[in-house]
């Protein structure tokens, strides 16, 4: 009886395709249809699916020529019974409101279509992991020596039927989603308002008055047609669980299915632990590498203190220099003082002895140096004293860094054992994972020898499946779960809740201790930084108290030649320096210039005749972040200002940057009339005070003439110049490059554990045309969250001649910036009031 009900269910089956195929090619729709036809509701589903997604591809423009172009179809005037009449299109005539709200009803159904389609996936997978459930089920079982090949030939028949519905079920849901698609690509409004339908772009693809209602007529179809596919899948599933209960009735050789089933079992559960183990030691792997990143973190910014620790010792060894030398000064002032108190002695002996100025001299100077070797001492002391500290940290940093690079070798040795820990579980895991290709005889041989219980499994029982698939998200069940196999496995669950408790406590314990380890390391580094700052200021202090020592007997030395145009500088020696401060002399001397230049010059930019006779002159001095400075006014073509100026700096890294790529602007005035007017200017180049500047004792001097050139690049005049640093800046130049080579390694450190492509951005601004004639000029613009400018030009046709060059991270993220914001250039004019700027 069982094998002729499966056999009839499966001629049923047969039956039912054939029905199907057959109102499949009755209802079929020729190509030229029109799009009002499409939409009945007398249709079969997969036909309906095939029509809209057809439908739609012919909505689609398609290059044609003019005469083979198919008239539009008249589907507004000829349309059937069961379609809703269309209203006339009335959007251009409503308010904000109800745009809005046309555009919210339209955005809601879409929103209920996709719900639709989620739930129509969900039922799809539930169908197909039963599907493979039962193909799993089946592949298991085996036939016994009583049945016969034709019931062998019927069932594998079923499971093809059952194949084939699943293909066809996949194929409609497919149709679906395609034409779910093609509806929402019809409807390109947007979310948050509509747009205007007035517009040429929204003529062409936005939603006309009759295409609106008619896709809201494909969207109930497309929702009919979901339910109707959910009745066919509850049909399926019907039948499906008719023939699960008829192959649950055919089984053949229970006794030997349950056993090998009961081993299978066995194998699966010691497999499941197999891979649990190596989760596990995975993840302890896992954390030793982090473990070990976080070591290598910090013995790198060990290396950076250890980096700093040096500088400082380098620094403080050139504070013992100086230490050296304040010493062999204390010597000579005590020798000094030692020869005055016997001169003194000798002269007070001496009848003749009658000057009391000059003893009344010669006590102030015995005072002075008694005052001046008391400062040395104490300056002595407090630079001993300083060296002591920093050598005792520096020792102290030394062997913490030991003993971090031991613990890194003994996290290494634990990474190692946890390696060959891996591999051995691998080697167990490896007979496990060809399981399911061996013969009966291997498996069996493999299983060894197993007791059987008697009882099924639970995984051949359909109900218990689809029970356990429904409640698996339910915490009460889950509950029930977890206490049930706590009394079974009490034991396992005794040692499961120790080792719980166990590793929460380790946790806790290893939490405060890298507390406790931070707070060490935020105090060491405030230590270390207030540490570089005294010896910052102490080296300094020595530095600047050599240095002019030294330059007082400097020029006065044998052997030491230097530029003879030193004497045009005269130094305040009564004004103070704090650390790290430093003076830029200028002096300004003679100006040559051609009267012809000028007059066209000033006629350019005034459109007045200049005076030659009464010709007044002056330069102007813009350097640095300080304010502007001129000279005095002198008279006629050629004259001698004779300007000697200073500014105090701050001898930094940003001044250094300055110096080395930046210039210094002097322009040229002419005052006549109620208002001085520019006639040109002229560029002086500072980087020879960085490249140029390498001695220690000495600062570099440059000199030269500067021609000043006009509104339309003409050469109007020259005037002589001369440059320097008051004091050497050679030592801080070097300790930058020191340090900027430190920063570069520890990249290129960075850079081999993280592989970042880098490139360089190469931005070049040549010159400029057709700008107003009397413009005074640059460029500005703002890259990585940073100011960039050129140098300022005069006439309508400047030339800059700027290049410089930007290091990016060449990854996603900058090419997304660089397509979604521009590099904006802006022209800026000085002459205007407020900067003209040009985008």
């Amino acid at each position: 009886m069982d094998q002729q009900a499966m056999t009839n269910a499966l001629g049923n089956l047969k039956r039912q395709n054939e029905i199907r195929q057959q109102q499949k090619q009755q209802a079929s729709i020729p190509d030229h249809q029109s799009e009002s036809n499409v939409y009945n509701d007398d249709f079969d589903g997969d036909d309906a699916i095939l029509n809209v997604i057809k439908t739609a591809q012919d909505q689609k423009p398609k290059p044609q020529p003019p005469s083979a172009q198919p008239k539009r179809p008249e589907s507004s005037n000829k349309r059937t019974a069961s379609m809703p009449k269309k209203k006339p299109y009335q959007f251009n005539k409503l308010n904000e409101g109800e745009k809005e709200k046309l555009f919210l009803d339209v955005y809601d159904e879409n929103i209920k279509l996709k719900e639709n389609q989620v739930k129509f996936e969900k039922m799809y997978g539930t169908m197909e992991v039963k599907l493979q459930q039962m193909q799993k089920f089946m592949g298991n079982k085996t036939v016994g020596a009583g049945e016969s090949n034709e019931q062998n030939n019927q069932l594998a028949s079923k499971v093809n039927n059952l194949e084939t519905e699943n293909e066809k079920l996949k194929q409609k849901i497919q149709a679906i989603s395609q034409a779910q698609r093609v509806v929402v690509a019809h409807q390109p409004m947007k979310k948050k308002k509509l747009v205007q339908a007035d517009r040429p772009e929204m003529e062409q693809t936005g939603i006309r008055g009759g295409q609106f209602v008619d896709q809201q007529n494909q969207i109930k179809q497309l929702l009919d047609l979901n339910d109707k596919l959910k009745k066919r899948l509850l049909e399926q599933e019907a039948q499906f669980r008719q023939l699960q209960a008829m192959m649950n009735s055919k089984i053949v050789n229970q006794q030997e299915l349950s056993q090998k089933n009961a081993q299978f079992v066995t194998l699966q559960e010691r497999c499941n632990k197999l891979e649990s183990n190596l989760s596990g030691m995975r993840s302890q792997l896992d954390d030793e590498r982090k473990r070990q990143s976080e070591i290598m973190m910090l013995l790198r910014e060990e290396k950076e203190k250890n980096h700093l620790l040096e500088g400082q010792v380098r620094s403080m060894e050139l504070a013992q220099k100086s230490v050296v030398d304040l010493q062999a000064d204390l010597q000579e002032a005590r020798r000094q003082k030692k020869e005055i108190e016997e001169r003194l002695a000798i002269l007070m002996e001496s009848p003749f002895f009658k000057e009391y100025n000059e003893r009344a001299t010669i006590q102030a100077k015995m005072k002075a140096m008694e005052q001046e070797q008391i400062r040395n001492a104490t300056d002595l002391k407090n630079l001993r004293e300083t060296n002591a500290k920093l050598e005792t940290e520096n020792r102290l940093k030394r062997e913490d860094i030991e003993n971090l690079k031991k613990e890194f070798k003994i996290l290494q040795e634990r990474n190692q054992e946890l390696n060959i820990k891996l591999a051995e579980k691998d080697q167990q895991l490896l007979p496990f994972k060809d399981l399911n290709y061996w013969d009966n005889d291997q498996f069996l041989k493999v299983l060894g020898n197993l007791k059987w219980t008697g009882e099924d499994p639970a995984w051949r029982k359909i109900e218990f499946i689809d029970r356990t698939y429904l409640d698996s998200d339910d915490p009460v069940y889950l509950r029930k779960e977890i206490e049930h196999l706590k009394l079974e496995k009490g034991e396992l669950a005794a040692h499961l809740e120790k080792t719980q408790t166990l590793l929460k406590n380790q946790q806790d314990i290893q939490m405060e201790k890298d507390k406790m380890h931070q707070t060490q390391i935020e105090q060491l580094k405030l230590e270390l930084k207030v540490a570089n700052e005294k010896a910052y200021e102490y080296a300094k202090i020595a530095d600047l108290k050599t240095q002019a020592r030294q330059q007082q007997t400097l020029y006065e030395a044998e052997g030491i030649k230097y530029d003879d145009s030193i004497s045009v500088f005269s130094v305040d020696k009564d004004e103070m320096l704090s650390p790290g401060e430093n003076f830029f002399d200028l002096w300004v001397g003679k100006g040559e210039y051609q009267p012809a230049e000028l007059v066209s010059s000033y006629k350019t930019s005034t459109q007045l005749n200049l005076d030659l006779g009464s010709l007044l002159t002056f330069v102007t001095i813009d350097f640095y972040d300080h304010e502007t400075q001129h000279t005095s006014v002198s008279e006629g073509t050629s004259c001698f200002y004779n300007l000697q100026i200073s500014f105090k700096v701050d001898a930094d890294a940003n001044f250094i940057q300055y110096l080395e790529s930046n210039y210094l602007k002097l322009e040229l005035y002419v005052s006549q009339g109620s208002e001085p007017t520019k006639i040109g200017s002229g560029l002086i180049q500072l980087k020879d005070l960085v490249y140029e500047n390498k001695n220690d004792t000495i600062s570099k001097v440059i000199s030269g003439s500067l021609t000043f050139h006009g509104i339309n690049n003409q050469m109007i005049g020259i005037v002589e110049f001369k440059a320097r640093m008051r004091y050497p800046i050679s030592n801080f130049i070097r300790l930058l490059k020191e340090r900027n080579q430190l920063q570069m390694q520890d990249l290129d450190e960075a850079e081999e554990i993280v592989a970042v492509r880098k490139r360089k951005l190469v931005i070049c601004i040549e010159k400029g045309t057709s700008l107003p004639q009397k413009s005074n000029c640059f460029i500005y613009y703002n890259f990585d969250t940073k100011d960039f400018h050129t140098n300022t030009q005069m006439g309508s046709n400047p030339k800059w001649d700027y290049r410089m060059v930007h290091d990016i991270v060449y990854n996603e993220l900058v090419v997304n910036q660089f397509n979604r914001m521009p590099l904006e250039l802006y022209i800026i004019d000085d002459n205007q009031p407020f900067g003209r700027r040009i985008k």
